[in-house]
């Protein structure tokens, strides 16, 4: 008996993992469903970005604190981009490229994993507050499927927000956790915050005052 519910909780967490697979892919597709992307100021600017990264471990090289070697297509030389944009957590963006010959096949990628993170990000909140996995999907739609996140993503294309919002559940969850005395409370703080302030500032600024 006890061997039965094992492999049905089991089965049941590969068939929720398929579910938010799905949900990142729907989040995905139609935005590449014409075969072109909408990109905007912001999205040239930070693509460009990550796309001197990538030059630079292309040509394995660490990326240059000031841009003189990979310039970025709307930046100058000399232009210390990569100190006031940090791009660690770009890495979501930056692998797809060197990965890919096919820029909107390493786009369509990148934008894929961002929204899995998203997604598992808010899950992972949403299942410790409740075990009603109706209460959590539901939840994971609001937060995934919202006006909001969509303009960001791709309309604004505002890379750092969009980013951003994928950690901000991770945030809350180590403070939560810190709050029901979880010694992993404090790690889930830590790395979360870390990773927004290498991300977007004000989302960071945000969290600090929370």
């Amino acid at each position: 008996m006890f061997q039965l519910i094992k492999i049905k909780q089991k089965y049941n967490y590969i068939f929720e993992f398929l579910i938010l697979i799905c949900m990142s892919f729907i989040s995905t597709y139609f935005a590449f469903s014409g075969h072109f992307f909408n990109i905007s100021h912001d999205g040239v600017y930070h693509l460009g970005r990550f796309l001197n990264v990538a030059d630079s471990f292309r040509n394995l090289n660490f990326p240059e604190v000031v841009n003189l070697t990979h310039v970025s297509i709307n930046s100058y030389p000399g232009v210390a981009t990569n100190s006031f944009y940090p791009w660690l957590t770009g890495i979501i963006f930056i692998i797809p490229n060197l990965l890919f010959s096919n820029p909107m096949w390493a786009l369509f990628f990148s934008f894929f994993i961002l929204n899995i993170f998203t997604i598992i990000s808010i899950n992972s909140l949403l299942s410790y507050l409740t075990s009603n996995r109706l209460a959590v999907f539901t939840g994971i739609v609001i937060y995934q499927f919202n006006n909001y996140h969509f303009i960001d993503l791709y309309s604004r294309v505002a890379i750092g927000e969009s980013i951003a919002y994928a950690f901000f559940p991770i945030v809350l969850l180590g403070i939560i956790k810190i709050n029901h005395s979880d010694k992993f409370g404090f790690l889930l703080l830590g790395l979360s915050m870390g990773l927004l302030v290498n991300t977007h500032i004000l989302t960071f600024l945000y969290a600090v005052l929370l």
